[in-house]
């Protein structure tokens, strides 16, 4: 193989065990002390099969640690937790209707990609001149 290729293997097994790093973290953080996850990661098995185990809630997470996970507070799978576009909306709406897209990712702390994604919805947002402005009345 070339050395670029070499290098290129290298970075990922680093950037693979730097997020083996954070997992094992997280799990000590917030997996009861019982969980399957947990007893499996102490075994030494932490191949993907650990992906399809369900994760018991022991406690709701705290907002550095939904921004650590990149996911912020929900998907709108669960039923009384807002979503990404109600945040949004909510943001919008708090600063009088009308916000630039930076000043959306930067007041919410929302990464620019979900925030694309987000205002993406015709049926939640309009964009103009630059500003964005929630569609449905609220």
């Amino acid at each position: 193989m070339s050395s670029e290729i070499d290098i290129a293997i290298e970075q990922i097994e680093e950037k693979i065990a730097a997020l083996q790093k954070v997992r094992d973290t997280l799990v000590d953080m917030f997996d009861p002390p019982d969980s399957l996850r947990r007893r499996l990661l102490a075994a030494g098995h932490t191949s993907n099969p650990l992906v399809d185990i369900p994760v018991v809630k022991s406690k709701p997470l705290d907002k550095a640690a939904a921004n650590l996970l990149g996911s912020g507070i929900g998907h709108g799978n669960d039923i009384g937790k807002s979503t990404r576009k109600d945040e949004v909306a909510k943001f919008i709406r708090d600063r009088g209707g009308a916000v630039s897209r930076s000043a959306i990712i930067e007041g919410t702390g929302i990464p620019k990609g979900t925030i694309a994604y987000v205002l993406n919805d015709r049926t939640r947002f309009a964009g103009r001149r630059g500003l964005w402005r929630n569609a449905e009345p609220e």
